[in-house]
């Protein structure tokens, strides 16, 4: 069903309501990373994953928890991961638990626009800062589901106004713009590298904004978020590694965890307190 958003376009450029942040709930960005040529300027900034404050818009959940675990299936998934990895043996006996569906229902999006939109928000800022100008965005949309097609009329300027930069103002737009066009249609029915592929052909979005919103939306077992600042903190750590690991390290310590990638990550962020 389509939403229609009341009041003018300009209406998104004005300040959010007071207490629109509430404290307490855990926001994932996967993929806040320079990627492409054009993003070269920004790096240097990290990406960021772990406990913050969440808008005070009603969240939606996850709704596109497509994949999901069985219980059958999950136990079967942990007895592969202790077999072939004796850190994650130590890992999942301390919690073996954990519901690694949890992180995703935490997030303020609902569907692979919201996701993908939420991570080129959440690019190159802080967490803290992502939940106040994401807040501004929601709280101007009916539900707080932002709509493709009004999103990608927008002006710039509007965009700007509520906190995004020009660059990321453009990328949202042009995000939108293709979203209500439909070329996110069918993308969960594609194979995982496939529907990656098609992705990182927008502007804006690499293979880690990519992969973060693929597996905030449906949930697939097997994606590694490799460039993701503290999916890297968290490898260290747990293998005692002397530095921190690069996005190629994290990929070639992964190739262990095939084909239950995403469990592995739901218990590293787990090691660090954030799932």
């Amino acid at each position: 069903m389509k939403v229609v958003a009341t009041g003018s376009l300009e209406d998104i450029s004005q300040p959010p309501t007071k207490g629109l942040v509430q404290k307490g709930h855990a926001v994932t960005v996967i993929g806040s990373k320079p990627e492409k040529q054009e993003d070269m300027e920004a790096l240097g900034a990290t990406a960021h994953l772990g406990p913050a404050s969440v808008t005070g818009v009603p969240m939606p959940g996850q709704a596109g928890r497509v994949a999901g675990w069985g219980g059958r299936e999950l136990d079967l998934a942990r007895e592969e991961l202790r077999a072939k990895d004796p850190v994650m043996r130590g890992l999942i006996d301390a919690n073996p638990n954990l519901d690694p569906d949890a992180w995703r229902a935490a997030q303020p999006v609902e569907g692979l626009f919201e996701a993908l939109l939420f991570q080129i928000v959440g690019q190159q800022i802080s967490v803290s800062a992502l939940n106040v100008i994401y807040a501004r965005l929601r709280a101007r949309f009916p539900g707080g589901h932002p709509d493709p097609a009004i999103l990608a009329k927008i002006p710039v300027d509007a965009l700007r106004r509520i906190g995004l930069s020009t660059r990321k103002a453009e990328y949202a737009r042009d995000l939108a713009r293709r979203a209500a066009e439909g070329e996110l249609n069918g993308l969960a029915d594609l194979p995982h590298e496939e529907a990656r592929n098609r992705l990182v052909s927008f502007r804006g979005i690499g293979p880690w904004t990519a992969d973060g919103a693929l597996l905030m939306t449906f949930g697939w077992p097997d994606v590694l978020v490799s460039g993701d600042l503290t999916m890297r903190k968290a490898v260290q750590r747990t293998y005692g590694l002397s530095e921190l690991p690069s996005e190629k390290e994290v990929e070639a310590i992964g190739e262990r965890w095939r084909p239950h990638r995403s469990l592995a990550a739901a218990y590293l962020f787990d090691s660090l307190g954030l799932a």
